[in-house]
């Protein structure tokens, strides 16, 4: 089970991976119950747990667009299986 902040930041790694776009009316990922699916993916929970807690542990939810995307990089080089290429 992920701790509430981890939820939260997941919630913001789906928007950042799969943003709103404002023209079409499509809400980003996050917005639209993602998390709740992935999370029901109980085999990669140890997965997401791992690298989640490496972004909250790097405030993720409080960085810039361009930010979220390099400590999403930084947490795929170390954690390749929290974000494969």
């Amino acid at each position: 089970m992920l701790s509430d902040e981890q939820t939260r930041t997941l919630v913001n790694v789906l928007d950042t991976l799969i943003p709103a776009n404002g023209p079409r009316g499509m809400p980003a990922a996050g917005q639209v119950g993602v998390a709740e699916h992935v999370l029901r993916a109980a085999d990669l929970l140890p997965v997401f747990t791992a690298g989640l807690s490496l972004l909250v542990d790097a405030g993720f939810d409080a960085l810039d667009s361009a930010q979220r995307v390099n400590a999403l990089n930084e947490v795929a080089s170390g954690e390749p299986a929290f974000l494969p290429a």
